[in-house]
């Protein structure tokens, strides 16, 4: 089983076929009214072929144009390139989980194996602790 871009769950019958089947709304979760937004930010699959061997600039390109008209709640992810820092502290700013940053010209290999870092904004915050008991006569006064 699957997600399509639409979010549908696609059952595989064939090695190269596969159904769409209607998510049901209610089995989702999907009662209240909240909009679900997916950000693609890489094409691996496409007509039945393998986009892995590309790397990852044009596989990215071929990404935005498929999505060029695609609309809500379907958006494309943009690269940030000299702009990482700025792009994190926005990410923060805006409470998400953090950024992943990859090499723009990497070909696809499953797990990290040095070509992407996540950066997570760890939303915290630093106190400085004091504490204060009154002297109960073992230390000296003045």
């Amino acid at each position: 089983m699957a997600r399509s871009l639409g979010g549908r769950r696609t059952v595989r019958r064939s090695p190269r076929r596969y159904d769409i089947v209607q998510p049901d709304p209610e089995r989702i979760g999907l009662r209240t009214r909240r909009a679900l937004v997916f950000f693609l930010f890489d094409l691996l699959p496409l007509d039945g072929e393998t986009m892995g061997s590309r790397p990852l600039r044009e596989r990215k390109e071929l990404l935005q144009t498929l999505l060029s008209e695609a609309g809500s709640p379907l958006h494309y992810s943009d690269h940030q390139i000299g702009r990482g820092r700025a792009f994190y502290d926005h990410a923060c700013a805006i409470r998400v989980e953090g950024i992943v940053s990859k090499r723009i010209d990497a070909l696809y290999a499953p797990g990290n194996r040095g070509l992407w870092l996540k950066v997570k904004c760890l939303n915290r915050e630093e106190f400085v602790v004091v504490g204060w008991t009154d002297p109960e006569g073992a230390r000296g006064h003045g």
